[in-house]
């Protein structure tokens, strides 16, 4: 079965923590996708978006402790994001608890990879000058 999506290289960051990082995330996100082509049940689907929002979190955290660490000025606009990416996957896991959307899976998984392939694209690549100077590698 051909992968909705998946890492490539032109995502990486050349940062080896923040990459593998983002590496599972694209993982998960693919999980879900594969579990909602195969059509599997809401349970299933909240686990996985469950364990999404769990290793985000974690993800976030990992950046977020390098923005204080290394001073980045844009330390504020990227938290705000990953705060918003949190809240929507929480609105989704509330809306297919509960059966409150059609097709939300299609617009879980679109939601997702818009996010995370615009997100890495454009957001993550702001901090790499300052992680990098700060010896991330």
């Amino acid at each position: 079965m051909k992968r909705k999506i998946q890492w490539i290289d032109e995502y990486s960051l050349g940062i080896k923590e923040i990459d593998d990082q983002h590496k599972v995330l694209f993982e998960i996100i693919d999980e879900l996708y594969q579990s909602i082509f195969q059509m599997k049940s809401n349970e299933i689907l909240l686990d996985i978006l469950n364990k999404l929002d769990i290793y985000a979190d974690y993800h976030f955290g990992t950046e977020e402790k390098y923005f204080q660490k290394f001073g980045y000025e844009g330390t504020t606009e990227h938290i705000n994001q990953h705060k918003n990416f949190i809240e929507q996957v929480n609105l989704f896991n509330y809306k297919l608890d509960n059966n409150k959307d059609e097709n939300l899976d299609i617009k879980i998984v679109d939601f997702l990879e818009d996010w995370i392939v615009g997100h890495i694209g454009d957001e993550d690549r702001k901090y790499i000058d300052c992680f990098l100077e700060n010896g991330l590698k």
